[in-house]
């Protein structure tokens, strides 16, 4: 199997983000090129970007060992769109520079029991929606599909910011997904 971008790259050119985990670097000589995260099937990524910074989050569901039918994950959402907010606010200075910042989420579609794939996490996408229109930011939408039958720790739903050639990159799944 060939590796993914994200697998190709040298650990001092990417920034690995871990899950429930933000972090962010700003794109200049003598720092690393990419930001990027694994493992994300099931997880919802977010992405706060120009071409001088980007920050990346990367948030399952919900805390680990909270009850599946309670609002336990939108409430996580939103303690981790704060952590997210304060990441932003150290890049402040190069999110001032033109162009303005983008955000690009990237969440997971299942499967229904008719085939059709849907998203499970609309709540949770309408608060991150909700939070960027407070601060004036397009959100563009990136789902995935997340497969039951991936193992929990499937290296396989990468996201992937690169900054390398002078053009700010996103890939989900490989796929370039920004610019669109």
């Amino acid at each position: 199997m060939a590796l993914s971008r994200l697998g190709q790259l040298e650990d001092e050119d990417v920034k690995l983000i871990g899950m429930n985990e933000v972090d962010g670097l700003e794109f200049k000589p003598g720092s690393k090129p990419c930001l990027g995260t694994k493992k994300l099937n099931g997880c919802t990524a977010i992405v706060f970007l120009n071409k001088h910074a980007a920050v990346l989050g990367h948030f399952a569901p919900r805390p680990k060992g909270a009850d599946p039918n309670t609002a336990a994950g939108d409430v996580f959402m939103a303690q981790n769109l704060q952590k997210l907010h304060n990441k932003v606010a150290k890049y402040e200075e190069a999110f001032r520079k033109k162009p303005d910042p983008d955000v690009v989420v990237a969440f997971a579609l299942l499967p229904g029991a008719d085939g059709v794939w849907r998203t499970v996490l609309d709540t949770q996408i309408a608060l991150v929606e909700a939070k960027m229109s407070k601060w004036n930011v397009p959100v563009k939408r990136a789902p995935y599909h997340a497969l039951l039958d991936r193992p929990q720790d499937s290296d396989e739903v990468e996201v992937l910011v690169d900054s390398r050639g002078g053009h700010v990159r996103i890939y989900v799944e490989d796929k370039v997904v920004y610019p669109s």
